[in-house]
């Protein structure tokens, strides 16, 4: 049971990475504009 709890823990903490990735995207595009 406590090795479920990790996993799903784990997999929310994919999802959050996933939005981080595409704001250092936006910042790497302003400082090419730049």
């Amino acid at each position: 049971m406590m090795l479920l709890s990790g996993r799903r823990r784990r997999k929310r903490r994919r999802r959050r990475r996933r939005k981080r990735r595409r704001r250092m995207r936006r910042r790497r595009m302003r400082r090419m504009g730049s």
